[in-house]
């Protein structure tokens, strides 16, 4: 009896028939990446054997404790080892970001597939947050695998994008028609010579992955309208549901068609409405932790069109966070200087941090051992922190600045009313997470003031609002010294593991501990 890939490869169009090579061109890269993810059940490694291959790679060290330590997940205390992080997180999700991170990375090699296959990855991964949160509010034994199952449901779109992307956007194109379930599956066979299920399930089979997760590819997308019953029922609901979800957030334009499933989701899982809501919300912001983590540009919402379809130069926004870098200019802003501590011993760096945090008795200690930080661990020259005046909250006052002689005019720039000399500065302060702003001079409503600009000189900076718990106290500020030396992605990726940290001790000192979100 002729396996699934035998029965399609001849019918499929031949751009994609090397998908079933013993060899092919760059595709070895996505190959490895889904079994290393999928093989679970065949995988003895532990959570002490994770934490080894993570520890050997200092970027991704930094960015699983990043992670860990974000508000997403909310730890109750700062999180500062690799195996701590690994439990936190769970093994299935930190497995499935070390080969994304790595299948990423070998993309670099192929960028005509970069751009495409990236913001697949994208989709994949908020898909992933979705399936995981959700699972959490239905108050059931967690099931291992779900994580990956959701990522790389999408197997299909992702091998095909990989191998033959002209073929990928004509898939898109008819896509957009909104055709019935029978017609798209007509359209992809005049497309591919098979639908995008059937070469899903073929590779599956013909990669060796687990044969329960080829089954989960040969389900039709389709939501039951009654309650999952079965565990099985469950798993399958979770991940196509939360698939068709973020395939609707991205691409339609009819909020009924997302309500829909969104409402197929709640009947299905018995989640309470409201509940519901509150887990999608925690789900978005997990999803973006996710994105950056892996150090990618959030296209969640943005798919990528062919390239003809590209009108004009991108134009950078001042407010933009990493992710939103275009590689182009993070290949050209990159600095050849020496490696800092917290590149060349992430884990130990961290820890040294957390002791100094600890033994702060006031705020402005433990603001001041920031600054340093920022300075003598990640490589940061200049460092400002304003705080708002507790009896007018429309003043911000500048408290502290390092790597400037004399500091006087640096903190002028940083003191004054919000509302009419820094509307700039209280876009800060009303931001959720920092932000990389990689030009002051383009693109945004609310720039620095003229006075600002002219003290600092610099062309790039990473800010951040500092709050006690959700009540702004002031904000920071930190580069890389005058133009035209510049912060870039990785910067950011250091500020982010230090600030999460400085944030977490400022709750304890004045009392507040963050709590993990009820299971």
């Amino acid at each position: 009896m002729p396996t699934p890939a035998e029965e399609i490869r001849e019918a499929l169009h031949p751009d994609l028939q090397p998908l079933f090579y013993r060899h092919s061109c760059g595709l070895p890269a996505l190959q490895a990446t889904c079994r290393t993810i999928l093989r679970q059940a065949d995988d003895r490694s532990n959570a002490d054997d994770l934490s080894r291959i993570v520890r050997l790679d200092p970027g991704l060290t930094c960015k699983i404790l990043q992670l860990a330590n974000s508000v997403a997940y909310s730890p109750a205390q700062p999180i500062t080892s690799i195996p701590h992080a690994v439990t936190w997180l769970g093994q299935d999700i930190v497995r499935a970001l070390v080969a994304t991170t790595s299948l990423v990375e070998q993309l670099k090699e192929w960028p005509e597939r970069h751009e495409l296959v990236t913001a697949l990855i994208v989709k994949g991964l908020y898909t992933a947050a979705y399936a995981t949160e959700i699972e959490a509010a239905m108050q059931v034994p967690p099931r291992g695998g779900l994580f990956s199952a959701a990522l790389l449901y999408s197997l299909g779109d992702l091998a095909i994008a990989y191998q033959a992307p002209l073929l990928w956007h004509a898939l898109s194109a008819a896509a957009l028609r909104g055709l019935e379930a029978g017609a798209q599956g007509r359209e992809e066979t005049g497309i591919l010579g098979a639908t995008k299920r059937q070469v899903a399930v073929a590779l599956a089979e013909h990669w060796k992955l687990p044969a329960d997760f080829g089954l989960l590819l040969g389900t039709p997308p389709g939501l039951p309208s009654s309650r999952w019953r079965t565990e099985s029922e469950e798993f399958s609901g979770l991940v196509v549901g939360t698939n068709l979800l973020i395939e609707a957030l991205s691409t339609e334009s009819d909020p009924a068609k997302v309500a829909g499933i969104t409402r197929q989701i709640q009947i299905g899982t018995g989640i309470e409405p409201t509940v519901l809501q509150k887990r999608l919300a925690r789900a978005q912001e997990k999803a973006r932790q996710l994105v950056r983590s892996v150090g990618l540009p959030d296209s969640f919402g943005r798919p990528a069109g062919p390239p003809s379809a590209r009108t004009g130069p991108e134009v950078l926004s001042s407010s933009c966070r990493p992710d939103q870098v275009p590689e182009e200019r993070k290949r050209k802003t990159i600095r050849p200087e020496a490696p800092t501590p917290m590149q060349i011993r992430p884990l130990e760096t961290l820890r040294e941090f957390q002791r100094t945090l600890d033994a702060a008795q006031d705020l402005h200690t433990l603001l001041s051992s920031f600054a340093a930080a920022l300075e003598t661990s990640a490589g940061f020259v200049r460092v400002g922190i304003a705080l708002l005046n507790p009896t007018n909250r429309d003043a911000l006052v500048g408290r502290h600045v390092t790597g400037v002689t004399p500091a006087e005019p640096y903190l002028a720039s940083l003191t004054g009313s919000l509302s009419r000399q820094h509307p700039f500065l209280a876009s800060v302060l009303a931001a959720r997470e920092p932000m990389l702003v990689t030009e002051f001079a383009r693109g945004h409503h609310f720039r620095p003031s003229a006075e600002f600009l002219e003290v600092w000189k610099a062309t790039s900076a990473v800010l951040a609002p500092l709050r006690i718990h959700a009540r702004p106290i002031g904000l920071i500020y930190a580069d890389r010294g005058e133009a035209p030396r510049s912060v870039v992605d990785e910067d950011y990726e250091v500020f982010l593991a230090l600030f999460n940290q400085t944030s977490l001790s400022m709750n304890r000192l004045a009392g507040v501990r963050e709590q993990r979100p009820a299971a």
